[in-house]
Order: C-alpha cells, then structure tokens, then sequence
C-alpha cells in the first residue's frame, strides 16, 4: 500500500497543527544525535489500522520494488540508515533485483543487510517485449520457476548467509505451471537444496 511521506522538523506541526494521537516530533527530537521519530498521520491511523493503539510502535518493513520509493538496496539504504534496523526493515526482493537490473549479490546485501527483514525468493526471466512506435523493444518478463530464473537463487541466499543476515525466505512461485501447492512444494525443495550446501 502506498502513502506520502516527508521528512520534517518539530515546527511543522506547530505551523500545520495536524491531530496528533501520542506525539509529535519535538524540538529535543530535532537536535544532532537524537533518535529519528516516525510519526503517522492520524486519518492513516484511523482509515488502514482501525484507530488501533497496538499498531503503535510497530516495525515497518518497506518492499525494495519498481514504481516505488524503495527500487535498489541504495535507495533503501537512503531511508533505513536514520533508523533502527528494530524499528524499520526491508523485504528483499531478490526476484525484482533481476527483474528492475541485475544487481550484484553480494554488493546488494552489504548495502542493506542490516535491514533486510525477510527476503522474497522467485524466478524470473528478462525477455523481448513488444516494440514501441520508434521500433525500440520495450524490457519484459516472464515469471518462471527458481530453477529456470535469472536471479541465481543459490548466489543470493549464499551471499545472505556470507554476510551473517539470517532471515526467513519467502518463496514466491508464480510462473503457472502447476497449482500452487505443486508450486509451493517444487520452490521448498529447490531452496531445500541450496540450503543444504551452505551448511
């Protein structure tokens, strides 16, 4: 789900004077080495958490995806660093890395291991898509299994494992060539697989 976000100092709620559930940011909040504060909006707080006190205080976890603020470990990285890796996380996405340029394993996760929260593991391949009115040939994919994508499954999750980031592997399947549970055990054995050679 998307939202706005802006980062600000303690008078933009004095000049603005939006409602305000627990705290705004303060003037302390403001000053060389205090912590970073994450404030939501009280309509957000109402409208997708149903006005709900245990959503406060809460991790964040933002998904490193196209068309979104999060695209690359860098840019992640460009957020997460002004918190606490408790406090704010990233879904590495490795199946979007591939998808969105090629990154290198090992590069990606020293940028943003700390933060890295869970990673999502999938195939996918870059293929031909269809040519644009210049002629130019506009950049596709076809989801496929782990084994057939050209993420290299194996380097990533060793290059998590080289790094000390310990993190749950969310398997994403979605290339449609047998029912989900099919899917699902297929992906579970291959990644089984890799898991085994790192022991």
């Amino acid at each position: 789900e998307r939202t706005n976000a802006a980062y600000v100092t303690a008078s933009f709620f004095d000049l603005f004077q939006p409602p305000v559930h627990r705290r705004a940011i303060t003037e302390e909040d403001d000053q060389p080495g205090a912590e970073d504060v994450l404030v939501i909006s009280h309509r957000l707080w109402q409208q997708r958490f149903g006005a709900q006190d245990s959503v406060l205080g809460q991790k964040i976890v933002l998904e490193t995806h196209s068309r979104s603020l999060v695209t690359s470990p860098a840019l992640a990285l460009n957020i997460c660093r002004h918190f606490d890796p408790a406090d704010l996380g990233v879904i590495f996405d490795i199946n979007n890395f591939m998808i969105e340029g090629g990154l290198k394993p090992n590069l990606a996760v020293a940028v943003i291991g700390k933060y890295i929260d869970h990673a999502h593991v999938g195939g996918a391949l870059c293929t031909f898509g269809q040519r644009d009115e210049l002629g130019f040939r506009q950049p596709a994919h076809e989801m496929c299994s782990l084994l057939d994508g050209g993420s290299h499954v194996p380097t990533w999750v060793r290059a998590m494992h080289e790094a000390g980031v310990h993190t749950p592997l969310v398997i994403e399947n979605f290339s449609g060539h047998a029912d989900n549970g099919q899917l699902l055990t297929e992906s579970a054995q291959q990644l089984q697989a890799v898991m085994k050679t790192l022991a």
